[in-house]
């Protein structure tokens, strides 16, 4: 079992992907993986698979998913579930910038959690 914690993405250095993408990855232990993404118009993924299985929320935004073949059209407040080593990709189709979090099961061993940047000092934790 893992040990409690929080995790905040104002208080770490986030990846540059180069491809109009950003992101912060909190990994808590072996179970999971949390990723959290925001995307500019144009920006996604190419056609990918992964060992873990992978839950992806849209909180903003506009983002084409797809999943072995299949296109799902995801907006805000929508989930995809993408099944371990299913070939997937991802697109903002949008105008505006998407947000979208990604929960890996288990870790994705292939992403390092990010560092701590500043320091907010939450007076809740």
């Amino acid at each position: 079992m893992g040990i409690a914690s929080a995790f905040d993405i104002n208080e770490v250095e986030w990846k540059d992907w180069g491809n109009g993408s950003r992101s912060a990855v909190y990994k808590p232990d072996s179970a999971v993986t949390m990723q959290y993404w925001e995307m500019n118009p144009g920006a996604g993924a190419q056609p990918h698979s992964h060992p873990a299985a992978q839950l992806t929320y849209v909180q903003a935004g506009f983002m084409d998913v797809i999943i072995d073949g299949v296109k799902y059209d995801l907006c805000p407040g929508c989930w995809a579930y993408i099944p371990a080593n299913a070939i997937h990709s991802t697109l903002n189709r949008g105008q505006c910038l998407c947000i979208n979090v990604d929960v890996f099961l288990p870790e994705r061993d292939d992403r390092i959690q990010s560092e701590p940047g500043v320091k907010i000092n939450h007076h809740c934790w």
